[in-house]
């Protein structure tokens, strides 16, 4: 009997000490939050979700990783740092602070000399920096806008949509929302025109439907432009986690894709949810809810973003701090423009 015990542990302790170590592996690969902290005094470093510091390096600014980067000023100038601190793409960029340059779908918009294009993650110029503005890749599409007109660059750098609208939102759901000759209309990538918008105003597609506006209401719309929701409220957002923000009687409310009321219109003001969670404020405050409606974060604050990755970003006073879940303050002062990402390792 001993000896069969003892043939048993003999194959069971490698496998036990294979699965450990496969573990203790996974969670050193797992993927972690970094935040690019700013302070208000012009520095940025990065910490991670517990507050520690990484890199033991310090810039005058920083922005949030996207596909393994993350921007860095050095000497008034912009570039991209990896993910061990070292920089990749140098510093020769002119975003403020509060431009968007992060990575989507492999590459970034840069600004340089006042105009803007697009680098991928080896630092090459895909699109050369010709524009009057430029935003992030959706759908193998960036928008862009010259000569006071929009329009659509793909990722080999070839403007597929002239700037020949008005306006324009980026693509969501295969279809981009444009306005033109005093109409909107919903196009997809091959610039024609899916159907025209006779509604006073209009928002881009999100789970499937987009919010309309006619006769000062809003209601929404499927993709093939047929009504879903009807046209009964004062104000409506997009979709989010299957809930979108609405407004009536002079309250913010939630309903679900089916137009049913999930949380009931008593707020002053409420943000998408993201993570289970959203903004809302009460009595001049701002805390949080989650979907059931239930208070998580008491509106005490003067300000606070949507919770991402379990963190949230508070003004209290004259200061912003960044907090978790718990209510635990993870960095203790920072400025507005402080952001975070989730990080593959």
């Amino acid at each position: 009997m001993k000896s069969i015990q003892l043939l048993l542990l003999g194959i069971l302790m490698p496998m036990v000490c294979a699965w450990g170590q496969s573990s203790q592996q996974g969670e050193n690969h797992a993927p972690r939050v970094i935040i690019a902290v700013n302070t208000t005094h012009g520095e940025g470093y990065f910490v991670d979700s517990k507050g520690n510091r990484l890199f033991n390096k310090q810039f005058e600014g920083v922005g949030p990783f996207s596909e393994g980067l993350a921007r860095i000023k050095q000497n008034g100038k912009w570039g991209y740092i990896n993910t061990k601190g070292e920089v990749v793409i140098p510093c020769v960029y002119d975003w403020s602070r509060y431009d968007s340059g992060e990575f989507s779908e492999g590459l970034a918009c840069v600004k340089q000399n006042g105009r803007y294009g697009f680098i991928n993650t080896e630092g090459k110029k895909v699109v050369p920096c010709i524009y009057d503005e430029g935003d992030a890749f959706a759908e193998g599409h960036a928008l862009v806008k010259q000569h006071r007109k929009y329009g659509f660059v793909n990722a080999k750098g070839k403007e597929v949509i002239p700037c020949i609208y008005t306006y324009a939102y980026p693509f969501s759901e295969g279809l981009a929302l444009v306005w033109q000759n005093g109409r909107y209309s919903f196009i997809n990538t091959k610039q024609e025109e899916v159907f025209c918008c006779t509604y006073e105003n209009a928002r881009t597609f999100s789970e499937g439907l987009a919010c309309v506006k006619q006769n000062g209401k809003w209601g929404y719309i499927n993709t093939k432009g047929e009504a879903i929701i009807p046209r009964t409220f004062e104000e409506a957002e997009n979709f989010s986690e299957g809930l979108a923000r609405v407004k009536q009687n002079g309250k913010w409310g939630y309903i679900n894709t089916k137009g049913e009321v999930a949380i009931p219109c008593t707020y002053r003001e409420v943000g998408d949810f993201n993570g289970g969670l959203a903004r809302v404020k009460q009595n001049g405050k701002y805390g949080t809810i989650n979907r059931k409606g239930e208070v998580v974060v008491p509106c005490i604050y003067n300000w606070i973003t949507d919770f991402s990755e379990g963190l949230t970003k508070i003004e209290k006073g004259k200061s912003w701090s960044i907090i978790n879940q718990e209510g635990k303050v993870i960095v203790a002062d920072c400025d507005r423009s402080t952001q975070w990402s989730k990080v593959e390792e």
